[in-house]
């Protein structure tokens, strides 16, 4: 649904998430339930689920929100990457499809080109994942589709120092995280994801963003890794 925005596609989860607990499991919607709920989002479900929490209908969930888990997110965008190839890549679809999200995701849907018009300068400032008991931002040193600084939503001095837009990208990795205590968050970096064999997809950093959902060995230490922060 990239041909949609993020805010089309988070208020549509939002929705569903709400529906699901109506016919499954309507007492976490009541006030004194206790429960857990935690969200895992891969690549852009990470921004989604962060759109979705700000809809009002959501509100009732937030006492109950325990750990929030992104797995190669772009919550800072997708600018600075490290790969040409994916970066033109990008471009090449938004021009064919003229994909709403991805205009988004390199902060080029601001309102007469204003940055800080834009949804994901605007998205950063919603304060959700301070609701969290845990915010876990997992990346890879490997993967090109998501620069590893917007993944870990943590700035380096090549960015900060970049006059035309590396202040902006700081101004959005402060609200972000905002209120967010530094006991609640965790850093994770997965470095071996993408095996020996040299394929296109891992010279392109597709294999490792992709290898959380497709890899077995991956998503099996990735979910040892984070078991401890969900119970």
């Amino acid at each position: 649904h990239t041909q949609d925005s993020i805010a089309q596609m988070g208020k549509r989860l939002s929705f569903e998430i709400i529906q699901y607990c109506k016919d499954k499991c309507p007492t976490v919607l009541q006030p004194f339930t206790k429960a857990r709920i935690s969200f895992v989002g891969h690549s852009m479900g990470g921004l989604i689920i962060r759109f979705a929490l700000q809809e009002p209908t959501m509100k009732v969930l937030y006492k109950k929100l325990h750990a929030f888990i992104s797995l190669a997110s772009p919550h800072l965008g997708t600018l600075f990457s490290d790969s040409q190839i994916v970066s033109t890549g990008m471009w090449a679809l938004f021009q064919v499809k003229k994909c709403k999200a991805l205009k988004e995701l390199v902060l080029e849907d601001g309102i007469h080109g204003k940055i800080k018009k834009s949804l994901l300068f605007k998205l950063s400032s919603n304060g959700v994942l301070s609701l969290f008991k845990k915010v876990i931002l997992v990346s890879s040193t490997k993967d090109q589709y998501v620069p590893a600084y917007s993944a870990r939503i943590q700035l380096n001095p090549k960015i900060v120092s970049d006059a035309s837009i590396g202040s902006v990208i700081e101004e959005m990795s402060q609200n972000i995280l905002r209120n967010v205590k530094a006991n609640q968050l965790v850093r994770l970096i997965i470095d071996n994801n993408v095996g020996e064999a040299v394929t296109m997809n891992t010279v392109i950093g597709r294999a490792a963003h992709i290898s959380y959902l497709e890899n077995p060995v991956v998503a099996t230490q990735l979910f040892l890794s984070l078991y401890p922060y969900l119970v």
